[in-house]
């Protein structure tokens, strides 16, 4: 009888944290490393300026919101994100706060992200 006992304690203790993990792989997405959006003209052209560009957009999936931050102000802008299943979303946004949190739910795969400002400039990036 104690034997049984023990038996089943050390099955039980290999079989709780497997399921732990599996739980946790299997529940929404996860967040990613933050990237750097690329100034060009759209459909992944890359505009090189001829002097330095002052604005760095940086761009962060927590795994249910979008960080934006901005280093200088582009007014209004209109921001496309679309997923590999493919879901598209588009959202208006103000930057003149320089830092903007977009709640956009769970996506899968490789995020494609367009950022069309009211200066006239495109921007993009892919985060894998």
């Amino acid at each position: 009888m104690r034997q049984l006992k023990s038996i089943i304690i050390i099955l039980m203790m290999l079989a709780i944290p497997s399921l732990v993990v599996a739980e946790k792989s299997s529940s929404g997405s996860t967040p990613r490393p933050p990237i750097t959006l690329q100034k060009g003209y759209g459909h992944g052209v890359i505009k090189f300026p001829k002097s330095p560009d002052r604005q760095s957009i940086t761009c962060a999936y927590d795994g249910m919101g979008l960080e934006l931050d901005f280093a200088i102000s582009e007014g209004m802008s209109t921001l496309t994100v679309t997923d590999e299943t493919p879901q598209c979303s588009t959202y208006t946004i103000d930057t003149s706060s320089l830092s903007v949190s977009i709640p956009i739910g769970s996506l899968s795969g490789s995020i494609s992200i367009e950022l069309d400002t009211e200066l006239g400039n495109h921007f993009s990036g892919i985060m894998e």
